[in-house]
């Protein structure tokens, strides 16, 4: 799933709420992800479009004021 989005562990695991550790952990087979994950990677694989635009829209910056540097 982390594949078809084109992510790297870190982007994974901050959308999905799980640490990288977490993460390494599923890719090498160590642990399974619990249900309410794979359900949500489930709704990724279902649209992996939606999910790559939310990603990219999410590493965008926010437009507004910006602070003065000292």
């Amino acid at each position: 799933t982390r594949k078809l989005l084109g992510a790297s562990q870190a982007v994974f695991a901050k959308y999905l709420g799980v640490s990288v550790k977490t993460v390494h952990s599923w890719e090498q087979g160590k642990n399974p992800p619990k249900p309410i994950a794979c359900r949500f990677m489930d709704e990724i694989r279902s649209n992996p479009e939606h999910h790559r635009q939310r990603l990219k829209d999410a590493a965008q910056p926010k437009s507004g004021p910006r602070l003065k540097q000292c």
